[in-house]
């Protein structure tokens, strides 16, 4: 059961009990707490309201639930206010929009050369920017589900995936892109969208990343320990978080169901800080798998493929032409389409209860 799950069931619980005591202001309170959409926020000041007012009954004077009432009313309020300000500021951004396979367009900001230079490589692209992947983000993921995504960019698959109702954490080390992750969350209203300036890797620490102006092939430069450029005292470099996916997602509300990983080398460190999550086989990895840049590490294909047991993992190659299975690193195919091979990793519990429903 996801989360959103529990909550629901929670909600529904508090409804049933609401027709035996319309009275009951707790249960009124219940039945729309906490809010998930902007329509439940809506209906949450509403029934707060209906609350309030049947404090003010007889036998309605709990103090516990009157403060709990309070805090409430205070929260959606303040949140409200929130989210009107957020909508302001962007009113008057430049955008470029693209749309998803369910229909959905997503307004990308243009408001800084980063954005524009991004928008330019995506339209270069015949049939659309990485469609295979958008395509398949947005055919797997459910509302309630939890979609990580390390190197996040400006968003771009951050808001495919929001456009499902997906909870979505962005995780991006370059940042001058944060702001524009955060402008596509408050120009399409995705609420879901938290943007993270961090990095993932094997172990937790300090990554040294070059200031310079964003680019997609940009690398963290070093990590905890080393020593670049006089760090920490060189203003040549910036430094920027970094986290293991397992310690940062280890609530198993917050398991996720799908992580996309592009981290231009840097992808079976973030794997080896995904360890437990791999080992529970309950998360989709697609990993953006760059060969001759994991070689300076002394690394290849084939110990990409490892970290994946054969008897639970499903190993495919995603291309613009569909997936193809891959049992070796040899049957990694060369894809005119995109320099840097996309290789899925999926559950063989998931694929099979897939059969079994089909």
């Amino acid at each position: 059961m996801t989360p959103e799950d529990r909550t629901l069931a929670h909600r529904e619980a508090a409804r049933r009990d609401l027709l035996h005591n319309p009275a009951d202001p707790g249960a009124t309170l219940a039945s729309y707490w906490p809010p998930i959409t902007r329509v439940d926020l809506a209906r949450c000041a509403q029934f707060i309201r209906r609350a309030a007012l049947l404090m003010d009954t007889p036998g309605g004077v709990d103090p516990a639930l009157r403060a709990r009432l309070s805090h409430m009313r205070y929260r959606v309020q303040e949140l409200i206010q929130y989210i009107r300000q957020r909508t302001i500021r962007a009113a008057n951004t430049s955008i470029w929009q693209a749309t998803t396979r369910n229909g959905h367009v997503v307004k990308f900001p243009l408001s800084d050369g980063p954005a524009r230079f991004f928008k330019e490589v995506a339209e270069g692209y015949e049939g659309g920017f990485e469609h295979a992947l958008h395509d398949f983000i947005t055919d797997t993921l459910r509302p309630g589900d939890v979609f990580v995504d390390v190197g996040a960019h400006i968003g771009y698959a951050s808001g495919f995936a929001a456009t499902t109702g997906a909870s979505v954490f962005a995780l991006e080390v370059q940042r001058e892109l944060i702001p524009l992750i955060e402008q596509l969350a408050i120009l399409n209203g995705f609420d879901q969208l938290r943007v993270l300036h961090a990095g993932a890797s094997s172990t937790p620490g300090l990554g040294m990343i070059q200031r310079m102006n964003p680019h997609p092939g940009f690398q963290v430069e070093t990590q905890e320990g080393a020593s670049l450029d006089a760090y920490p005292l060189s203003l040549v470099n910036d430094a920027v978080p970094m986290v293991t996916l397992d310690t940062i997602f280890a609530d198993d509300r917050l398991l996720p169901t799908m992580v996309k990983i592009d981290v231009e080398g840097y992808e079976l460190l973030v794997l080896e800080g995904s360890a437990r999550l791999i080992d529970q086989a309950r998360t989709i990895f697609v990993v953006e798998f760059h060969p001759h840049l994991v070689e300076r590490q002394g690394k290849n294909a084939t110990d990409l493929l490892a970290l994946f047991d054969k008897d639970r993992w499903v190993a495919k190659q995603m291309t613009e032409d569909g997936m193809f299975a891959i049992d070796a690193a040899a049957d990694i195919r060369p894809d005119p389409k995109d320099p840097n091979p996309k290789i899925v990793f999926e559950p063989r519990s998931a694929t099979s209860s897939e059969k079994a429903s089909s």
